[in-house]
């Protein structure tokens, strides 16, 4: 079998353990062990920040362990589930980020090529239908904007406006 990629990350990156090398004690034990001995590890060690030294021989002694020293504690493996799921929120906080930003991005991309191509009178209507939006009512005051010509050269009206527009449906897709 395979291990995970959670757990060959931390014996390849946290442990310093080669490829080879976990690929060597997989043929060699079992893959639950290897995965309990993994958890353990990154709980005592790194989890606890205390230094590794000689990851190899840390592994191989805790898989060869007689005196059953490696195994998590039921608190351990409560603080442990914790700590994982904790890292799994952030991780999909970062990539609803990313997708945001790169919908954005996007979203930037069609504006810039379809907002040239509007012709005048329409941008007018589009501006002055903005203006008279309820979300667009804060950055309108601060920037006091007027219906009759269309300004979007301030970052925060820009930001604001492709916004709008995107919300309303007029950027094609």
């Amino acid at each position: 079998g395979n291990l995970d990629l959670e757990r060959f990350t931390i014996l390849r990156e946290e442990l310093g353990i080669s490829g080879p090398q976990i690929r060597e004690l997989t043929r060699n034990h079992r893959l639950k062990r290897i995965e309990e001995v993994t958890d353990v590890l990154y709980f005592r060690y790194i989890l606890k920040k205390k230094r590794v030294r000689k990851g190899l021989s840390l592994v191989v002694n805790a898989l060869n362990d007689t005196e059953d020293k490696y195994f998590l504690t039921s608190s351990e493996k409560t603080e442990l589930a914790a700590h994982r799921e904790k890292k799994r929120q952030a991780s999909q906080e970062a990539e609803i980020v990313k997708l945001a930003s790169d919908n954005r991005r996007s979203a930037l991309d069609r504006f810039k090529d379809w907002w040239p191509s509007v012709p005048e009178d329409k941008q007018l209507d589009i501006w002055g239908l903005f203006l008279k939006d309820e979300i667009s009512l804060a950055v309108i005051r601060s920037k006091r904007l007027k219906s009759s010509t269309v300004d979007i050269s301030h970052p925060l009206v820009s930001s604001a406006f492709l916004a709008f527009v995107a919300r309303v449906g007029l950027i094609p897709e």
